[in-house]
């Protein structure tokens, strides 16, 4: 209201400038055009001519007066008979002069005064044409009357429609507090109501409501996760407890010897499983931070392809070439381990591990000749802990985490995972690095 007030002054002030400036420029029209006709009607006879001009009736609103060089009065209007110039100014001919004077003819008033400068037979005069000014008075005052009586109106126009449009909006964002408030009671599903109005407020409610979803989805990720990683830790423990009553049952050396070797393998089961939690987490918390050097890609490759070939039976294919990488190489390394695993676990026969090359990127591809990866399903299996097959046991299934570390390490390092059908019947798996 008070920004509003200010400019309507501003603007009423504004207004009866220009109104002024309106209705003097009118004035000034007049009394020129009707000094110009003296003059015109002088320089083409004498100043006698003009008598009938500027003898008009007295009701006549513009007062003329032609005065000589030395300011003897000539010729004047009626009502001016007897009185004195009106102005002292005398203007060469061709020049004019416009004056504001305050004139008593009847009661002291203000004039507009135009001089104009004449030829006559008789020598230079000066014609003097004069209005008063006193009519626009309740013009200015009508309208000043007007904005005054409508300017508590329209103020209370503006204070009602911004209190109702604010108050409004604030209804709007109070509602979405409260239920703000409330979502940590009655649950992660609930959403903030959404205005009808399609403005600011509307925009609010549903950027909140998306990231409540995200917040939902990363929460519901990081209960599962919890009780994923719960259940894998509890199978090698159970193994780890089983073994020792087994041995301390039987009290024998032997019996020992084989728990030994049984806790052993579990003992770097979960070992391995808590440096795959461990780096995810890592990662979830941005603190991944890889130590570039220039790495050999094609001497990792051969090395997973050596390690396969002395651990499992599978026929090993390493088509290489050499190519440098600028990456993390403990981390490069482990990813190709756990694509090479993957694809060992799944393959009936062969698994063929490939280097290759585009523009941008250097590729490296694992294949197998399992049954490989459903299309609707390729995105899913770089998720945590995700098994497809669920009859498969742990043991020989692993954690589920293999692919999500390589889509992690690709990440940190500016690639990508691509999971596809190899040509040779199972899955494809590739990682894409920058060159």
């Amino acid at each position: 209201m008070l920004v509003v007030a200010v400019a309507l002054c501003v603007i009423g002030v504004a207004v009866l400038v220009v109104l002024r400036a309106a209705l003097v420029g009118t004035v000034d029209e007049a009394v020129t055009q009707r000094g110009a006709d003296v003059v015109a009607q002088i320089q083409s006879d004498d100043v006698e001519a003009a008598l009938p001009t500027v003898g008009a009736s007295s009701d006549d609103a513009t007062l003329l007066q032609v005065v000589s060089a030395s300011g003897e009065v000539l010729l004047a209007s009626p009502i001016l008979t007897g009185a004195p110039p009106l102005t002292n100014a005398r203007p060469t001919p061709g020049q004019s002069v416009t004056q504001d004077v305050t004139l008593t003819i009847e009661d002291p008033e203000l004039y507009r005064v135009v001089s104009q400068g004449a030829d006559s037979t008789a020598g230079p005069v000066v014609v003097i044409t004069a209005q008063s000014l006193s009519d626009l008075t309740p013009v200015y005052r009508t309208v000043g009357l007007l904005l005054l009586v409508a300017a508590p109106f329209l103020l209370a126009a503006v204070a009602a429609s911004t209190w109702f449009a604010v108050g409004r909006s604030l209804r709007a964002v109070d509602r979405i507090r409260l239920r703000v408030e409330g979502i940590g009671e009655t649950g992660p599903d609930q959403r903030v109501p959404v205005p009808e109005a399609h403005d600011e407020v509307a925009r609010l409610a549903v950027t909140m409501n998306q990231m409540l979803s995200r917040l939902e989805d990363s929460s519901a990720a990081r209960r599962r996760f919890v009780a994923d990683a719960s259940h894998e830790l509890r199978s090698p423990l159970t193994s780890l407890r089983a073994s020792l009553e087994v041995a301390g049952a039987g009290g024998t050396l032997a019996d020992w010897q084989d728990a030994q070797a049984v806790m052993t393998d579990e003992v770097d089961r979960m070992g391995g499983l808590v440096a795959d939690l461990l780096l995810l987490a890592r990662a979830d918390e941005g603190a991944l931070q890889p130590h570039p050097v220039e790495v050999d890609l094609d001497d990792l490759v051969m090395a997973e392809c050596r390690r396969l070939r002395a651990q499992t039976s599978l026929q090993v294919m390493g088509v290489v070439t050499p190519v440098k990488v600028v990456a993390d190489s403990d981390e490069l390394g482990r990813s190709l381990r756990n694509m090479a695993d993957n694809a060992a676990r799944h393959a009936r026969t062969r698994v063929r591990i490939t280097i290759g090359a585009d523009t941008d990127h250097v590729v490296v591809e694992v294949a197998d000749d399992g049954p490989g990866i459903p299309a609707d399903q390729r995105e899913r299996v770089m998720e945590r802990f995700v098994r497809l097959d669920p009859g498969r046991s742990r043991q020989a299934g692993g954690s589920g985490l293999g692919l999500s570390i390589v889509a992690e390490i690709a990440r940190v390092h500016g690639g990508s995972v691509q999971i596809g059908q190899s040509d040779l019947g199972g899955a494809s798996v590739r990682l894409l690095l920058p060159r």
